[in-house]
């Protein structure tokens, strides 16, 4: 394919790669019987909700290909903290670097109790607390 420049077919290539990892964290919780709803292309609160039998689980995702991370999300975890949610509604930023491990940020009601973890790649979304008993 032809492109108008490399910085256009890099951000064509990430939004791709956001697509599939979207899909990818749609099909693990469908896989496990939870009601999964994509929101492709909506630029708003979570690309992915969750509904489990006690919790709503709002996920946004990214894919990006730099280097340091640490503070690049910052405003956008702010903007997802203050929005206003139900108390069984539970609020997680996941994101992953190229070919990288996947990182899932839990964002608390303040910064100081937000939690972050490294998945491993070889089983990038088996998380215990969204496995049914």
């Amino acid at each position: 394919p032809w492109y108008c420049s490399y910085k256009c077919m890099k951000t064509i290539n990430l939004q791709a790669k956001g697509s599939r990892f979207e899909w990818a964290v749609v099909g693990y919780f469908k896989s496990l019987g939870y009601m999964t709803v994509r929101s492709a292309g909506s630029h708003g609160l979570a690309d992915v909700i969750v509904i489990t039998g006690t919790h709503i689980y709002l996920i946004q995702l990214k894919v990006t290909s730099r280097e340091n991370v640490s503070t690049m999300f910052n405003d956008e975890i702010e903007e997802i903290r203050n929005t206003l949610v139900p108390e069984n509604c539970l609020k997680e930023f996941w994101y992953k670097r190229n070919r990288d491990k996947i990182y899932r940020i839990k964002i608390a009601k303040e910064k100081m109790f937000d939690t972050q973890e490294e998945l491993p790649l070889s089983i990038p979304f088996d998380f215990d607390v969204f496995k049914k008993s």
